[in-house]
């Protein structure tokens, strides 16, 4: 069954939709794991577009995403690696498969946070959406291991996250934040086989949810589990 993905752009200043098949086999000469094992990515593609409907599959250089030339991502689509605004093919070595999106969370009960984020929201200075039910939207970046799925993902928060947050050394290596260096999420002691949804819906979101505690004056350790 096709997976349809897809963005908002924005065309001359004005928003449009534009949505895409996403190509397997584009993403094979990516990484072997994707030719070797296509239901691997078959199955994320389809428990993502249930679960988390705006997040869609680019490819990666370490850990960012590859940008076209015009500033947009990079899809897998008619048989191609092309740009989701101009369609123009990509050209350069490919090292990476990505996932991107947003997660949504809840500032309701942290008061010192809340404030703050309130005050840059005010001030033109809070570069995160936050909505009107409360919920701070955070970038989240996700890169597939050499060998999915015997290895767990890379993780990672967008920068302004923890500038929001008011906490900017947890964005470098911190044991209490269960974070590494550049963003990178600390989400395993070993890793346990799980698709990307279940990464996000039961690692990720508990572990940004732990992030916003812990900055309203929470300790640590009432937030991690493992």
């Amino acid at each position: 069954m096709s997976v349809i993905q897809q963005r908002t752009i924005f065309t001359a200043g004005h928003p449009e939709d534009v949505s895409w098949v996403v190509d397997i086999n584009s993403l094979k000469r990516v990484k072997d794991w994707v030719d070797e094992y296509p239901s691997l990515l078959t199955t994320d593609l389809n428990q993502m577009k249930a679960d988390f409907p705006q997040w869609f599959v680019t490819i990666a250089s370490r850990a960012n995403p590859v940008a076209c030339s015009c500033g947009e991502y990079i899809v897998p689509k008619e048989g191609q690696l092309s740009c989701i605004s101009c369609n123009s093919p990509h050209r350069g070595h490919v090292r990476g498969i990505m996932w991107v999106g947003m997660i949504p969370v809840q500032l309701a009960g942290t008061d010192k946070v809340y404030d703050r984020v309130l005050q840059k929201a005010q001030s033109g200075k809070l570069y995160l959406p936050l909505t009107e039910s409360g919920y701070l939207l955070v970038p989240i970046r996700i890169v597939y291991p050499g060998n999915w799925n015997r290895e767990a993902p890379s993780c990672y928060y967008d920068d302004n996250f923890f500038s929001t947050l008011g906490i900017s050394g947890a964005n470098s290596t911190s044991h209490s934040h269960h974070m590494l260096s550049g963003g990178k999420m600390c989400l395993f002691d070993s890793w346990q086989v799980m698709t990307i949804r279940d990464v996000l819906r039961n690692r990720i979101l508990p572990h940004a949810l732990a992030q916003v505690r812990i900055a309203d004056g929470k300790r640590p350790r009432d937030w991690f589990t493992r």
